[in-house]
């Protein structure tokens, strides 16, 4: 997905993300139901019951080492965003959270978590939680390589190949391309070009979907005899 620029505010509501990532508000329920965009709910006191430190065996289980009473430290004076963490599955669009912590991710030994007095479903995160500026960040930092990867899934599906010609035909046309060659200067040529536009692409993206074009849509050549 395209990401938009955001103003500068502490967190984001779903309607915002929506408009700003240009995705469906179903892509952003399974995202969160899917632990790829992690919710935050303001913690006043009420949510928390206890304390406990995660510990993850060899095997990748998690097992919940918790706190004695006596060293659990009171959770009625913690306010302010927390995140909600691993969410579990309970249907095609629903999960609960029994767990936040003050950090999105990287839960590893020794972090400390808390225990929600009881379940949040996907009704109450759509009405209370919100979207951290951070955890924005990681999203749109994580999904670089994802659309690249798309990118080039599209490419290769298109049942109608004009497209495809066309690029491929400009670039030998235009640019003295060479599908064979093993060094080409087209590719900066173009680069630069693109870059005298404000469209920002590298040199090594331009070669590998030009590659994808002409060995889609150029007729192969007859081996030597």
């Amino acid at each position: 997905m395209a990401f938009m620029k955001f103003k500068a505010k502490k967190h984001y509501t779903f309607a915002e993300l929506v408009a700003n990532w240009g995705c469906g508000f179903d892509d952003l329920v399974q995202a969160v139901i899917d632990g790829e965009l992690i919710p935050s709910i303001h913690i006043n006191g009420k949510y928390g019951l206890c304390l406990f430190t995660p510990d993850h065996n060899a095997d990748g289980s998690l097992q919940i080492e918790s706190i004695s009473e006596d060293d659990c430290p009171a959770t009625q004076g913690r306010t302010g965003f927390h995140y909600l963490i691993w969410p579990r599955r309970i249907g095609v669009a629903d999960c609960q959270f029994c767990f936040f912590s003050e950090s999105a991710t990287g839960h590893d030994e020794g972090d400390t978590c808390f225990v929600l007095t009881s379940p949040i479903g996907m009704a109450q995160v759509l009405e209370q939680s919100v979207f951290m500026s951070e955890e924005i960040a990681r999203v749109e930092a994580a999904s670089g390589d994802k659309s690249a990867v798309q990118a080039e899934e599209i490419l290769l599906s298109i049942k109608d190949d004009t497209l495809l010609k066309l690029v491929i035909g400009m670039a030998i046309m235009g640019y003295r391309y060479d599908p064979v060659a093993k060094k080409n200067t087209a590719t900066k040529d173009i680069v630069n070009d693109l870059a005298a536009l404000g469209i920002k692409i590298d040199d090594g993206t331009v070669l590998k979907y030009l590659k994808i074009a002409a060995t889609t849509v150029l007729p192969a050549k007859p081996p030597q005899s």
